[in-house]
């Protein structure tokens, strides 16, 4: 058996592509992204054109193009404002911030996922439930008396 000891921040490097290789899966059979996926495949990116030594900024324009906005699921590229990853660049470890890394879907979706939305009209509550129950008080103290501290 063989173990291999990995500092956090490469375990953290190693995760990040485990899911960018998903998202790369799931577009290659024509599947749209949710934002983790999303996520993780612009981060990789990122990171990536930076071990290969591109500038910063060109870094940062690139990531932008990363995820076409029709790959995306309805509602993702609103849930990301903002996505920052630190990559190594051949001068170190560097913070690419990357502001609206997904540019606006052609069919915006009306809500965000997780949204909740309410029926118009009556809704009944546990229909065909008894209208009253008996109930009795078997405790020591009577109904609307104060609490006595002891």
């Amino acid at each position: 058996m063989l173990f291999m000891h990995v500092t956090a921040r490469e375990r953290e490097r190693l995760l990040l592509a485990a899911a960018a290789d998903l998202a790369r899966r799931r577009l290659a059979r024509g599947a749209r992204l949710g934002a983790t996926e999303a996520v993780a495949l612009v981060c990789d990116e990122a990171c990536e054109m930076a071990w290969d030594g591109i500038p910063l900024q060109e870094v940062i324009d690139r990531a932008r193009r990363v995820v076409a906005p029709g790959s995306l699921l309805p509602g993702v590229a609103g849930l990301v404002p903002v996505i920052e990853v630190e990559a190594l660049f051949p001068w170190g470890t560097t913070l690419v911030h990357i502001d609206a890394p997904f540019a606006a879907s052609p069919s915006p979706a009306p809500e965000r996922p997780g949204a909740v939305r309410a029926l118009t009209g009556d809704i009944e509550l546990a229909s065909g439930a008894a209208a009253g129950l008996p109930a009795a008080n078997t405790g020591p103290r009577t109904c609307g008396s104060p609490r006595t501290s002891r």
